[in-house]
């Protein structure tokens, strides 16, 4: 859709596009261990569901997705922006942006320290995972 998109409204592909690989690798991750953790609470707490559904809808206008971060500068949001840039979605999302629209290479090192979050987070998932696993069957 994404490159429909582009080649649709004249912003065109480049060879920047291969970057998408690496974005895709990061985010995978970031993916599975907040997967892994949320499945794993999810038998205990059935609740989760909607506290998930509600931090989703928050995070949708937490991260430049339907806006871009320059319209914010750091002084005049103060928390708002250093929450939105702490954000590891804003770091994934901009990158795509960079591929697909600017033609640009995307920020190797931010999405470098996002890659190593995702594995600490995907590593912590797995924990939990593994020690919640016991108790599944009793709970459903």
């Amino acid at each position: 859709i994404i490159i429909i998109f582009c080649i649709g409204t004249g912003t065109g592909l480049s060879y920047h596009v291969i970057a998408v690989f690496p974005i895709l690798i990061v985010q995978s991750l970031l993916t599975l261990g907040i997967v892994l953790i949320l499945s794993a609470v999810d038998v205990y707490v059935q609740d989760i569901e909607n506290i998930v559904a509600f931090i989703l809808n928050m995070l949708m206008y937490g991260t430049p997705i339907i806006y871009h971060l320059s319209q914010f500068s750091a002084s005049s949001a103060g928390i708002l922006y250093t929450l939105i840039t702490i954000n590891p979605l804003t770091t994934i999302i901009g990158s795509y942006r960079n591929a697909f629209m600017y033609h640009q290479w995307p920020d190797f090192a931010a999405l470098g320290l996002v890659f190593v979050f995702s594995l600490v987070v995907v590593i912590v998932g797995y924990i939990i995972f593994k020690k919640l696993e016991k108790g599944f069957a009793e709970e459903l």
